[in-house]
């Protein structure tokens, strides 16, 4: 069964509400698991069993200590921001060397051949085109895959200058169209928005994505939105995204973070989230799963739940180091679990962890709103 969020009871509603977790029985006898919104464990009871479970048992203490430990990780933030920030000729490099054993037997290969004087025979030959082929498709696939990685870290830190230097690189070392013409036209946008060219991107984007699906339209127009800190024009253009594909719970899920973090609207983010099923997601998505459960908890000011939230969001996401979609949102995640420990009265560990987001943070338009917040709790 999805981790659903239900409505409470209405009979119990003189009590905040809670997030209660729970493990049961289906009606096959199978084991389900999740958390409910409750006034009480009663409330909370009710609900299951109107859901038709049973061996019903509810967990109510909140325990965050470990958690914590998780979220407040100096070396882990270190780790995130180093990479984002190492020269690109080391970057690039060790991008290739990942794959030497490709152009190293290559070119051990063709050493050998050329000292054991072979070169002119069928060895040779073979050898030959082996390494060319081997060199050719280091420099045209693994190095565009490369620098599309360091331009998206680039933009996570909003360095506009290395993204478009990484843009270059990507469509110097692209003949082939590794990365298609659809993604550089996309990155080219984001990129200017970022340096404060959101109307020149949004036109440049709709004269040039004329062969893009209606998806991949939306998907462009909600980047170019979301980098130039234009929450409206965001939401609306993932609205239009989910309209496309109403049963895609990662539409689903995008929405709701965006919802829960930018506008506060945990109602509809609730009924989202109470779609998506967390066993088929993937460590990303699952991450981002927890980060909105977080982000609603915290609306509700059930701070406890939220830090809990927030460190099951960020052990998911220690499993993808190095993924520098998952750097941005371990930071964002870092900000937002600040602010809920400094509003619940933990000032000293919330600083820890805001000096570690606060890299990220200040640099995402849609983030100013969290470093105001989080100056007045």
């Amino acid at each position: 069964l999805p981790a659903a969020v239900y409505a409470p009871d209405p009979l119990a509603r003189s009590r905040p509400a809670v997030e209660f977790a729970y493990r049961a029985a289906g009606a096959r006898g199978r084991r389900a698991g999740g958390t409910v919104f409750a006034h009480d464990v009663p409330d909370a009871l009710r609900q299951l069993d109107a859901m038709g479970l049973r061996d019903v048992k509810v967990l109510n203490d909140p325990v965050i200590g470990e958690e914590l430990k998780v979220i407040d990780d100096p070396a882990s933030a270190e780790l995130d921001t180093r990479d984002a920030h190492r020269p690109l000729w080391l970057a690039m490099l060790g991008a290739a060397w990942e794959h030497r054993w490709i152009w190293g037997s290559a070119l051990a290969l063709l050493a050998w051949t050329l000292s054991a004087g072979v070169a002119y025979t069928m060895v040779g030959y073979v050898s030959i085109v082996y390494a060319i082929m081997a060199v050719t498709w280091t420099l045209c696939y693994v190095l565009p895959v490369a620098a599309y990685r360091l331009l998206q870290q680039a933009r996570v830190y909003a360095d506009w200058p290395r993204a478009q230097f990484c843009l270059s690189l990507v469509e110097a070392f692209n003949p082939f169209g590794t990365i298609s013409a659809l993604q550089v036209l996309a990155e080219e946008t984001k990129i200017m928005a970022g340096c404060g060219e959101a109307a020149e991107a949004l036109l440049l984007w709709k004269q040039g994505a004329h062969r893009a699906s209606p998806a991949e339209y939306a998907h462009g127009l909600m980047s170019i939105h979301s980098i130039a800190g234009d929450v409206p024009g965001m939401i609306a253009a993932q609205r239009r995204l989910y309209d496309l594909a109403p049963d895609d719970e990662l539409l689903a899920l995008d929405l709701a973070l965006s919802l829960a973090r930018y506008e506060g609207a945990i109602d509809e983010a609730q009924r989202l989230v109470a779609r998506i099923t967390p066993d088929r997601l993937s460590a990303l998505s699952l991450g981002g799963y927890h980060y909105v459960r977080g982000l609603i908890c915290a609306e509700q000011q059930q701070w406890e739940f939220a830090i809990k939230q927030y460190g099951q969001a960020m052990e998911v996401l220690g499993r993808l180091k190095g993924h520098p979609l998952s750097a941005g949102m371990a930071a964002e995640i870092r900000g937002f679990a600040a602010l809920a420990l400094k509003a619940s009265g933990r000032r000293h560990e919330a600083r820890s962890v805001w000096s570690s987001a606060l890299p990220v943070v200040q640099g995402d338009a849609l983030l100013k709103n969290l470093i105001a917040r989080y100056e007045a709790a």
